[in-house]
């Protein structure tokens, strides 16, 4: 993190680093937490490797992709990359 950073370039460096890790360690998954746009691009840099992705504090939703922003979107293109949901409540196990 940088000081006033904005999202593009936070999204972009994360993918840039993750890019790295997975090329060097091969890992069979990445598990991303939470809603964060480090996690999006986590989650997104494993996908273009073809690895698989476990989602913690998956199916939170609000249902509205713009509140909160950018969290909402985030989580739910985390959903559709992730291979396991880790849901925090039963509630958030059914969507």
């Amino acid at each position: 993190m940088k000081p006033n950073q904005g999202l593009v370039s936070l999204h972009s460096e994360t993918m840039n680093f993750m890019d790295d890790v997975i090329e060097e360690f091969k890992p069979d998954w990445v598990v991303v937490q939470g809603d964060t746009t480090s996690a999006h691009a986590a989650a997104m840099s494993a996908f273009y490797h073809k690895v698989a992705v476990a989602h913690v504090e998956a199916g939170l939703r609000t249902h509205d992709i713009h509140s909160p922003f950018p969290e909402e979107m985030n989580r739910r293109a985390i959903g559709l990359i992730a291979k396991a949901h880790l849901c925090p409540t039963n509630e958030a196990a059914i969507i």
